[in-house]
């Protein structure tokens, strides 16, 4: 249980610094106006690509952590 909130709590660490770098923001601004920030010259489709293999790589990180508590 206690590896399980440990994990938990490194986990939104993460998140939060993730969100709050430039990465995070660019995230936040393709949510918003996607077309605006592929007009200033950014990759959207290389941050989305990259956006779902994060969270693909934590969600199978929260899996084995899971299933190793009895």
């Amino acid at each position: 249980m206690v590896l399980c909130l440990a994990g938990l709590a490194l986990g939104c660490l993460c998140f939060f610094l993730i969100m709050r770098a430039p990465y995070g923001r660019l995230l936040r601004a393709i949510r918003e106006d996607e077309l605006a920030i592929a007009a200033a010259g950014k990759n959207v489709l290389r941050a989305k690509v990259s956006a779902a293999a994060l969270a693909g790589c934590v969600r199978r990180r929260r899996g084995r952590i899971v299933r190793d508590v009895p």
